[in-house]
């Protein structure tokens, strides 16, 4: 009698697969969902993150101190890691003057993750958080510059105080990248 694989069974082989840590699907080294290029625009003391690959955009991600204070947006980077699905971005800020100004000299502090393509995870500081394609994640910093709050999704965005034409400045540019939809009720 010739055996039979029923749905019921290719499920649970494929959740068998995934929580042992393989992947019923592993992508090779010319995967589309790799990161190919990112783009770093500064958004109201904050950092969105875009994460494209050949077919389009994968990943927005949105980093800013909860207590921006005087901290002003300085730069940043991101690269592929040693595995091709891998790719580490950073994001930095200095300490401003009054004006919002910094010399080279001031004060800095950064932040950085690392996308999972192959997974499709984020690790940020020491947790790792699943994501899907398209994701707008927010990350708020505490204090200590650690990750207070990992949230998916533009209503995320509640999570800062701020005043609220900053507020609406801020859709307002997340609107010119983000493809997902924005509550209007912002």
């Amino acid at each position: 009698m010739p055996y039979r694989l029923t749905l019921f069974m290719l499920v649970f082989f494929t959740q068998l697969l995934v929580s042992c840590g393989g992947s019923a699907v592993r992508p090779d080294n010319n995967s589309s969902a790799m990161v190919a290029s990112s783009h770093s625009i500064y958004v109201k003391g904050g950092v969105l993150k875009i994460l494209s690959s050949d077919m389009g955009k994968i990943l927005y991600v949105y980093t800013r101190p909860q207590n921006l204070n005087r901290w002003v947006t300085s730069g940043g980077g991101g690269g592929s890691q040693d595995k091709p699905w891998l790719f580490s971005s950073t994001a930095s800020w200095a300490l401003g003057d009054e004006n919002g100004e910094h010399s080279s000299d001031a004060p800095r502090k950064s932040f950085n993750f690392i996308f999972n393509s192959r997974d499709m995870t984020l690790k940020v500081d020491s947790r790792t958080y699943a994501v899907r394609k398209g994701d707008l994640v927010v990350i708020t910093l505490d204090d200590a510059w650690r990750a207070g709050a990992v949230k998916s999704g533009i209503e995320s965005l509640r999570n800062f105080r701020m005043p609220e034409d900053d507020r609406k400045h801020l859709l307002d540019e997340i609107r010119k990248y983000y493809s997902g939809s924005v509550n209007q009720a912002f």
